[in-house]
């Protein structure tokens, strides 16, 4: 490679120049192109791993571009050169560019180190993560009589949901429910519920907690009843101690009685119960969408073939997402390998990696999940007299009307406000962002410094939001240097799903509705990262001992002066998600003259150190 790294560097007698160019389109492009394919081998020592996780790249890459690969186990005959070949070298690396003058180009993927280096880098969960609704079904065989792991269906909705035709399964489907059952499958005049009578003390409670959470957060209303047979309205919800968790999608307009399994010891928990009952009212899961490959790609080498049809998608003409954005962390997405051949391996990857182990990591509802339900059922038509202007996204309670539901990260009765911290904690802040990096750091706050995580209530964490603004018409640029507990091993918090503790961030997308994205992997670290606007939120959240993070921001230099906000007239939230300029003021560029530029540090206790050009340091 010595010519390739001289016309690189530049390099001139002896020594590198500074500046670079990049060699292959000066000196071989386009022939550095694949322009007829790739062809690629396999190094007969390449591990079952690495290649199934070369042939998941390839079919992606295939999927998603124009460009087309062959598999060949003779390369030296292969009629295109050079071909792929992936190697058990050391390392992960690989040429930049086709080489138009070799015969083999060599992919080099260290065993158990290139394969899926994030998830690899994760500790197990003592114990193992308590096991997910089509984990459960699936112990007891039950995934072949249920749809999409735990919906329930009739023998004619499942010939509808699958279009059966003589000859078997279509691979498009429709989603049964709108079509052949809207706007009879919504629970117009409310829901009667009841428990079967060996149904135990520990999923009543449970129910009632997820009963409670729908009727508080929309206009849904439900009544208990002992004596189901005499409802007033038909069906009746019965909460049934059967084998796994599983509900019907939507009402059953023809039904006396309609159930929910629940069995006891797998699925008495919040998040299972409320999402059981969010089938019961009519939804479907995230994944099901008509839109989601622009969000996720399922990769179906790694689920068998008779579990496919479970990733299926919706119809766009029957799946209204009521303007909701994909959402990665809402209580209906499941978990990024399920259905999968090998647990280990990943199914559903996120398109933006950053939102990777977001995916299925709901405690509960999210606003996402109350929005949605509360637009199905057109709850929020009964505040549009109201007069109540929710800022950030936020929409008015349909109980109260006066009162706002507010997206994570926002509180006050008008969303305007930073959400604050729990369990009485005095962390977070509203910080402004300047021309030069400063940096905001927590160490030994969030979090109860336990040890023990059978402790941990992973339902109420310990949490502190902070806020970080630039003016209006500026974006912040940012960079996550640390996650975990500092004075401890590295990768103290790198779980699955982030389970114990990490940071969410939220405001890379252009919306405040959707859940963010989740870091608590060193793998995530050290990465430059641009918000859409002039705020970002960082929560952080813990419940086995402390997270502890470090992170740089200032605003990004687009040449570009910051929007007045006196000439400007607020942006409209309904529209995009800047923050509004009646809660947070603008950082004036004329405090920190060029002569004095200088790099803050913020600690969660207050303190604010400014450390001046000249060295010296001044607290206050």
């Amino acid at each position: 490679f010595s010519d390739e790294a001289r016309n690189y560097f530049r390099v001139n007698s002896g020594r590198r120049r500074p500046k670079r160019q990049a060699y292959q389109n000066k000196y071989e492009f386009p022939r550095s192109l694949w322009k007829d394919g790739v062809y690629y081998s396999f190094h007969r020592n390449l591990n079952s791993d690495a290649r199934r996780e070369v042939d998941s790249a390839v079919r992606f890459w295939q999927e998603n571009t124009c460009i087309k690969f062959y598999k060949t186990n003779d390369p030296n005959n292969a009629p295109v050169k050079p071909v792929l070949n992936f190697f058990p070298g050391q390392g992960c690396s690989s040429r930049m560019g086709r080489d138009p003058n070799g015969a083999i180009q060599y992919i080099n993927l260290e065993p158990g180190q290139c394969e899926h280096e994030l998830k690899e880098s994760m500790r197990p969960i003592p114990g193992g993560l308590p096991p997910s609704i089509p984990e459960i079904n699936m112990r007891k065989g039950l995934e072949e009589v249920l749809i999409e792991g735990d919906i329930v269906m009739t023998p004619d909705e499942a010939r509808n949901y699958f279009r059966v035709n003589s000859g078997g399964r279509r691979p498009k489907r429709q989603a049964y429910q709108n079509k052949y059952e809207f706007p009879r499958s919504l629970w117009k005049d409310g829901v009667y519920y009841s428990f079967h009578r060996n149904l135990n003390s520990d999923a009543r409670r449970e129910v009632d907690i997820a009963v409670k959470f729908w009727q508080e957060n929309t206009c849904i209303k439900f009544y208990k009843t002992n004596d189901p047979n005499n409802a007033p309205v038909k069906p009746v919800l019965n909460f049934f101690p059967g084998q796994g968790c599983s509900s019907r999608m939507g009402r059953d307009p023809n039904g006396a009685i309609q159930y929910i399994n629940l069995e006891p010891g797998q699925c008495e928990h919040f998040e299972v119960v409320t999402h059981e009952i969010a089938h019961a009212l009519g939804f479907m899961h995230e994944q099901s969408r008509w839109d989601r490959d622009e969000y996720v790609w399922i990769d179906t080498n790694k689920v068998s073939g008779n579990m496919q049809h479970n990733y299926d998608k919706e119809d766009e003409e029957e799946n209204n997402n009521y303007g909701m954005q994909y959402d990665f962390g809402g209580v209906m997405h499941y978990q990024d390998n399920f259905f999968a051949i090998n647990q280990r391996d990943t199914v559903m990857h996120a398109r933006n990696p950053d939102y990777q182990l977001s995916l299925g990591a709901a405690i509960g509802p999210m606003y996402g999940d109350v929005y949605e339900m509360n637009m199905l059922y057109s709850c929020y038509d009964r505040c549009k007299d109201s007069g109540t202007v929710c800022k950030n996204e936020g929409m008015p309670n349909p109980n109260n009307c006066k009162v706002c539901q507010c997206p994570s990260g926002f509180e006050g009765n008008d969303c305007s406000q930073r959400q604050s911290s729990s369990h009485g904690l005095t962390c977070g802040e509203t910080l402004a962002a300047g021309a030069d990096w400063k940096t905001l750091e927590s160490t030994g706050v969030v979090g109860a410094g336990n040890y023990d995580s059978r402790q941990g209530n992973r339902s109420d964490p310990y949490r502190c939001t902070w806020h970080i603004t630039a003016p209006e018409g500026k974006v912040i640029e940012y960079e996550v240097t640390f996650i975990g507990t500092k004075n401890q091993r590295d990768d103290m918090l790198c779980y699955p799903v982030c389970y114990f503790g990490g940071l969410k961030i939220k405001g890379q997308e252009k919306t405040w509705k959707p859940e963010g994205m989740k870091l608590c992997c060193a793998k995530q670290l050290n990465k430059i990262r641009t918000t859409v606007s002039n705020l970002m939120i960082i929560d952080a959240y813990n419940h086995l001992l402390y997270t502890d993070f470090s992170l740089k921001y200032r605003i990004k230099d687009d040449g570009q002066p910051p929007v007045s906000t006196k000439s400007t007239p607020p942006v409209s939230t309904e529209s995009t998600p800047p923050v509004s300029t009646e809660s947070t003021s603008p950082v004036s560029t004329e405090s920190t003259p060029e002569s004095t530029k200088s790099t803050t540090t913020t600690t969660t206790n207050g303190t604010i150190t400014t450390t001046t050009p000249s060295g010296r340091s001044t607290g206050y």
